[in-house]
């Protein structure tokens, strides 16, 4: 399978393909914040309503900002690290 003929949405137990604050059963954090967990496999019943399921290989990750703060449109907004665990 070349790279156009590659499907952009995964297909998964779940059905989910997006997922952000609005999400249903989203769980955020403390300050607005909000721990995503992109991976193959379940992250279990307490994790799932803020997993993203991913394929079982390298992946690109994007963020889509509706109705962007000033900071933003500013450049001087950063998202949170990225972590691997």
């Amino acid at each position: 399978m070349n790279k156009l003929s590659t499907p952009l949405i995964i297909a998964n137990l779940i059905d989910r393909c997006s997922i952000g604050d609005r999400s249903p059963g989203f769980i955020p954090n403390e300050a607005d914040s909000g721990t995503i967990y992109r991976q193959h496999e379940s992250t279990g019943a307490y994790k799932e309503s803020n997993w993203l399921p991913v394929q079982d290989r390298s992946f690109a990750l994007a963020f889509r900002i509706y109705w962007p703060e000033q900071e933003v449109l500013d450049d001087r907004w950063e998202p949170s690290a990225i972590n691997k665990t």
